[in-house]
């Protein structure tokens, strides 16, 4: 009969095996030089907390003290002396207040002052100019007449191109008689043309009345017998011919109208034939 391991007692098997002992130890090894480590680690801050905190116990007495000895003098104090120390110290409050204020204003003023140093500091240089680069009186004098010069050249060439353009309007006679010599007046918009000369004479309404040129015309005709006014009516120069007749029938001067059709230039080639 074969015998079994458990009627042994000689060979049981250990449930702690060596290995599990091994760790153990490295683990009691390891939280040893850890706590050794961290105790000369905080050994000075240690040290330094309770010295604040000790300081700090000796200021929260001092002030307690502190506390209760104002309070003692309040209590001895009158309702007069208390009304002072609160005024004095309501205008403690507001001399702190002031001085912040006023510490404020003073580094504004000095920042300002510095941007105003900044700013004088910046220089604007104005580039010389020579004396021959300035222009004179004189020199725009001639300027302006040679501008004007140019301009009447352009009015005149403008004026030609345009008369080009236009054409002319002949001027026939009508119902006048040939014992009867006409002095044409051309009757536009806002002024009457005396012609018969080398050039002809414009005259605005508002001086039709009183221009010398025209009564010479009037007198002329109103004192030469055969003579006549004949108005060359364009079609915007009614306004113009009524103030001309006018003048002519006050002073029974002798006339006619001739409507003129077209805005072209006046041709009276007929007339001196």
């Amino acid at each position: 009969m074969r015998k079994s391991i458990e009627d042994d007692p000689d060979d049981d098997v250990s449930l702690f095996p060596f290995l599990s002992i091994i760790a153990a130890i490295i683990g009691v090894l390891t939280l040893m030089i850890a706590a050794i480590t961290l105790d000369q680690m905080n050994q000075e801050d240690s040290k330094q907390i309770v010295a604040n905190s000790i300081r700090a116990k000796e200021l929260r007495e001092s002030i307690t003290q502190g506390e209760k000895e104002i309070q003692t003098i309040r209590l001895s104090l009158s309702d007069k002396d208390i009304a002072l120390l609160e005024n004095a110290e309501n205008r403690e409050n507001e001399i702190v207040k002031t001085k912040i204020e006023l510490e404020a204003l003073l580094r504004n003023l000095a920042e300002k002052r510095n941007e105003l140093e900044q700013l004088k500091e910046i220089q604007i240089s104005i580039p010389e100019v020579r004396p021959e680069d300035i222009e004179s009186l004189d020199d725009l004098k001639q300027e302006y007449q040679d501008i004007q010069s140019r301009l009447e050249k352009l009015r005149k060439d403008a004026a030609k191109k345009k008369a080009e353009t236009e054409g002319s309007v002949k001027v026939l006679p009508g119902g006048t008689g040939t014992n009867v010599k006409p002095h044409f007046v051309e009757c536009t918009e806002g002024a009457i043309v005396i012609h018969g000369g080398d050039n002809a004479v414009r005259i605005r309404q508002g001086e039709i009345l009183s221009h010398p040129m025209f009564k010479d015309l009037l007198q002329t005709v109103v004192n030469t017998p055969g003579n006549a006014v004949t108005f060359l009516l364009r079609h915007d120069g009614l306004k113009s011919y009524q103030s001309a007749r006018r003048l002519c029938d006050e002073n029974a001067v002798r006339y006619g109208k001739l409507p003129i059709i077209g805005d072209g230039r006046l041709d009276f080639t007929n007339f001196d034939k």
